[in-house]
């Protein structure tokens, strides 16, 4: 808890979110306690949402701290930046160097390999454990949903235009706040729906740009398995550097806005189930929970620290059982998986390059083992801790002589 002079906290107690996210990095496999040989810093000050938060006073703490050094290896957490009226996509403490976990992040104000992308944690579903029923088969009501209640009015106003175009289709819905604001409503007229079970309705969820880029809306669609559609120029969409959101969304420029129901309908229903199926996957693996969400910064970090240890394509984006092989190195005349075969790699001393190579060969379904052939003789075989952790058996035999022929 930090003070100002006067005593007086900079920022409200730690949010239930905040706690969490803590507790989630104590109880990681990548939590140390020794400040000495920590790689990242995350200062316990709840930046999570800015509107909570002294900027002056957080910015002051934050360059108090004894191992802030400009923010190099320190780590920000924050789901909801700016303030009114610019809302800027952005947490506006003074950061410096220090990298940022955060929300509503824009490609202009993003810092790649640096920032990280998190999704705004929605507490619609806080409590109720995620059903996977509702990614199942079946047709749906509606091609289209707009539920977000604070987009911009000119937007609104050519989605009430594209409604009435298509009035009678229940090709798209456009639904706005109730008068008597209850959050979980959702009224289009004098119909009232109920939110987020309507999402439920629909193909396809519109993620339009608001106040702030990072919406909650998001994870309530992908909850729903109601494939989104991002009509936001700029923004950076959750853990984009490792989800590959192409398989699990549609994006439209919001010049192009009018031509929405023509590119839904284009859509054919394989790849609709393919999407809605791969939106659920992501919700689940890296939305779903604080612990998730904060255990995936985790391994991102990790990745980028530890590139040889780094999880693949496959790893971020493939449900369990469906990882492929990749062509042209694995082909079908490999040996049968009941025998499999012995992965022989000759090496010398480039550990990098070493351990890419076997991140890639244990790819191979056929694959019984590992054998590292070390032709080395002056520098010994790193030790076992650092090598990728694989699910294969893995030998490393330090020649006597280098030779090319060992």
């Amino acid at each position: 808890r930090y003070l100002d002079d006067k005593g007086v906290p900079i920022s409200i107690p730690f949010s239930f979110q905040f706690t969490e996210i803590l507790e989630t990095i104590y109880n990681s496999k990548f939590y140390i306690s020794d400040p000495k040989k920590a790689c990242i810093f995350v200062p316990s000050i709840d930046l999570l949402n800015q509107n909570n938060v002294r900027l002056k006073e957080a910015s002051q703490v934050l360059a108090s701290l004894p191992y802030w050094n400009s923010g190099l290896n320190h780590l920000l957490f924050n789901m909801l930046p700016g303030s009114v009226p610019e809302y800027n996509p952005v947490l506006e403490v003074q950061s410096m160097n220090a990298m940022i976990a955060g929300a509503s992040f824009s490609t202009l104000t993003f810092r790649k390999s640096h920032d990280i992308s998190i999704p705004v944690f929605s507490l619609t579903h806080l409590g109720h454990p995620f059903d996977s029923d509702a990614c199942k088969e079946g047709s749906r009501q509606w091609l289209a949903v707009s539920a977000e209640t604070n987009i911009h009015f000119e937007y609104r106003n050519q989605l009430e235009d594209l409604a009435e175009e298509h009035a009678g289709d229940k090709e798209l819905l456009v639904l706005n706040h109730c008068s008597e604001g209850n959050s979980t409503l959702r009224c289009r007229g004098a119909d009232s729906f109920t939110y987020p079970e309507v999402l439920e309705d629909s193909t396809f969820c519109l993620i339009i740009r608001g106040a702030r880029l990072g919406q909650t809306a998001l994870s309530d669609a992908m909850r729903a398995g109601c494939i989104p559609v991002f009509v936001s120029d700029g923004y950076v969409p959750p853990f984009y550097s490792t989800v590959d959101w192409k398989r699990a969304s549609i994006a439209i420029f919001e010049e192009n806005l009018g031509d929405l129901i023509h590119v839904l309908k284009s859509v054919s229903d394989e790849k609709i189930s393919e999407m809605r199926h791969q939106a659920c996957f992501l919700y689940e693996k890296y939305f779903s929970t604080i612990p998730k969400i904060v255990n995936t910064v985790l391994e991102i970090l990790n990745s980028r620290i530890n590139s040889h240890n780094a999880l693949t394509y496959d790893d971020w984006n493939n449900p369990p059982g469906k990882n492929g092989v990749s062509a042209p190195l694995f082909l079908p005349t490999i040996a049968p998986k009941s025998q499999g075969f012995t992965a022989v790699i000759l090496t010398y001393d480039r550990l990098e390059s070493l351990f890419q190579v076997i991140l890639r060969v244990v790819q191979a379904p056929s694959l019984a083992k590992v054998l590292v052939v070390w032709n080395n003789q002056v520098k010994t075989p790193p030790p076992a801790s650092i090598w990728p952790k694989i699910h294969k058996p893995l030998k490393v035999v330090q020649t006597k002589e280098n030779r090319l022929s060992n």
